[in-house]
């Protein structure tokens, strides 16, 4: 891991190093195993050096064969595949390695056979190009500012704040989609003059032109049939074993740990790991949340239940100590904008439990809600498809699982995927349901609304309930929070010196579940069908086949209304705040804060925790 910078000019100047130089010592803090920067006439290459593979800096980047060179933060999954295809001697042994390889052989086109997490920069000096891509699911951060004949990359946004074409103006768009919680625009960020480089896309930089283009897109036509149940866990089984065994390449110090919730997704993970670690590297370690003091929520039986299937070094961290605003001014420095993860503090206590442990590699159970799908549309595609019998068996069930009445079922479930689109947007007219903006926030800034048309935008991405469960999947993996939330756990990782990993979001495993038929998704009310008949070698019963899934926001609304309680009301009560309420009402914040710190039940996401986010990044905007 680490981090990377590139400058070009493309005006026919040539790059100052200096530049360069301010750029990598924005990003030190990726670095904690140094740096390196490559100048060279119209470009500039840096490179933060963060150790969590064997191999890392065996040579160090920037790394130059012949013509090329390149800076990655990035891990290459499909090694073994990609030596046999590009031939590759014995010594290449490092990530930026196979990266240059893939470059040379395939060019620009190089991303689509490369399987991982990465954003890289390859300069190529005899077509006077600048290459850069970014993984399919956008784990690693890579923005992009261009200007003054320029084009700049880097993992992060500070790095290119060190630039004169850069302004710091903001993004007023950014700033209402924020607010409103619509993580959907995977280009725009808090700043006008950069932008992000969007999941699964590539860039290339000449004297002619900069052109981004999507390399990576899931294909919803294509769809996988095997003789039975057992053949599906069975491949399923295979893909999820290599997808966890590739993340578990050891830093050269420190340990590979695992977050463990209790739940499915992060279990599984826990048990495949700690299963292929050699028993010489002494327990497997994890980190999980205990929930005394927070009502609704205790997952811990779940978790003990796990550790008693092997040899595991598990620790607990109190969630009651945890609360959105504890570590908020650090969260922000290395966040560097607002973020949408309401959930990060959790992850922030836990990350500096595991670096406590010497973890320097973290496998998280994110991503498996969107892997795995939903099921959502499914019991509507048995009625859309004339499966009458099989409908009336999985209605009952679904119901009895969920804890819901039939009727509730086939309406929500049946009915309403299958009401046509202009019914359904006439059912909102009548009902009053047309204002998107209405439904999401009450405490925006008229004049604000109004002034970057943020109804409009809303308006346009509305949709209908999904027809399809394959509708519904791809939407789950390629929606924009994922990509968001990917990147604050890896600005989160970065502070405690930790590469937090994802199996679930295995290129290869995303492709497999989307291609997967509805009916391995979701069965007789059981979400993760598939996983569940596929690891039943790994995990314990009672976690197998759990019928809920924890519910974190009583930790979020209990530390918010109880350790976060004065820091609200004194947000709330700043006149001299003139920049948030140029964004914010005041007086609709100030009520919201009362109701909420009252007891009543608000979305307080949107109407109070998003706006005191804002609120405080500002501030200390200010003052910085």
């Amino acid at each position: 891991m680490g981090g990377i910078v590139a400058l070009v000019d493309r005006s026919g100047q040539g790059v100052d190093s200096v530049a360069v130089d301010s750029m990598v010592e924005a990003l030190s803090h990726r670095g904690p195993d140094g740096s390196d920067q490559w100048v060279d006439g119209p470009c500039g290459l840096g490179h933060l050096h963060h150790y969590t593979t064997p191999t890392a800096g065996r040579p160090d980047q920037p790394l130059r064969r012949d013509d090329c060179v390149v800076v990655a933060d990035g891990r290459v999954d499909n090694r073994r595949e990609l030596e046999e295809l590009l031939d590759l001697d014995a010594g290449v042994t490092t990530d930026a390695e196979y990266l240059l390889a893939a470059y040379r052989k395939w060019g620009t086109a190089c991303p689509e056979h490369v399987v991982g997490a990465y954003a890289f920069a390859i300069w190529d000096e005899s077509r006077r190009r600048l290459f850069c891509a970014r993984d399919h699911a956008g784990i690693r951060p890579c923005y992009v500012a261009t200007g003054d004949g320029r084009v700049a990359v880097a993992s992060e946004i500070r790095a290119l704040r060190r630039l004169p074409f850069v302004s710091t103006a903001l993004d007023e768009i950014a700033v209402g989609d924020f607010l409103v919680g619509d993580p959907a625009d995977t280009e725009r960020t808090f700043f006008e003059d950069v932008t992000r480089l969007p999941p699964g896309h590539a860039l290339v930089a000449t004297d002619d032109e900069v052109r981004t283009w999507q390399y990576w897109s899931l294909d919803p036509t294509v769809e996988i049939s095997m003789e039975s149940d057992e053949a599906y866990a069975a491949a399923f089984k295979q893909l999820f074993e290599r997808a966890v065994q590739c993340r578990l390449r050891r830093p050269p110090e420190g340990r590979v740990g695992s977050t463990l919730s209790g739940g499915l997704d992060s279990s599984a993970i826990a048990t495949v790991a700690q299963r292929f670690t050699p028993a010489e590297t002494g327990p497997f370690p994890t980190v999980s949340l205990s929930f005394e003091g927070i009502p609704g929520v205790d997952e811990t039986a779940y978790a003990e239940s796990v550790l008693e299937t092997g040899d595991f070094d598990g620790r607990f961290v109190a969630a009651a100590d945890l609360h959105p605003f504890r570590d908020v001014d650090r969260v922000l420095t290395a966040q560097e904008t607002p973020f949408f993860a309401n959930s990060l503090f959790l992850h922030w206590g836990m990350y500096g439990t595991a670096a406590d442990m010497d973890v320097r590699v973290m496998l998280d159970g994110y991503g498996g809600d969107e892997t795995l799908g939903r099921g959502v549309a499914y019991l509507a595609g048995l009625a859309r498809s004339g499966q009458l019998r099989r409908l009336a068996a999985e209605i009952p069930a679904t119901a009895d699982r969920r804890g819901e009445s039939v009727r509730t079922v086939l309406l929500n479930e049946v009915v309403a995927p299958l009401v046509p689109e202009p019914l359904w947007r006439a059912r909102r007219l009548v009902r009053g349901e047309s204002d998107p903006l209405a439904d999401r926030t009450s405490v925006l800034n008229t004049d604000f609304t109004d002034r970057i048309g943020i109804r409009k935008r809303l308006q346009r991405r509305e949709e209908p309930p999904p027809k399809t469960v394959r509708d519904d999947h791809r939407w789950l993996v390629t929606q924009g929070l994922l990509s968001r939330d990917l990147v604050a756990a890896n600005k989160a990782g970065i502070a405690f010196g930790i590469e937090p990993r994802f199996p679930f979001l295995d290129r290869r495993l995303v492709e497999f579940c989307l291609a997967l038929p509805a009916d391995q998704k979701f069965r007789r009310g059981w979400e993760r069908f598939v996983l569940r008949r596929a690891l039943g070698e790994y995990l314990p019963s009672d976690v197998r086949w759990r019928e809920d899934k924890a519910d974190l926001r009583p930790c979020f609304l209990e530390g918010l209304r109880t350790h976060d309680a004065e820091r609200l009301r004194s947000l709330a009560g700043e006149e001299e705040e003139v920049e948030t309420w140029r964004y914010v009402d005041r007086a609709a914040f100030g009520t919201n804060v009362d109701a909420f710190l009252d007891g009543r039940d608000l979305n307080a996401r949107r109407a109070v925790w998003r706006p005191a986010l804002l609120g405080s990044w500002l501030r200390r905007r200010r003052n910085t």
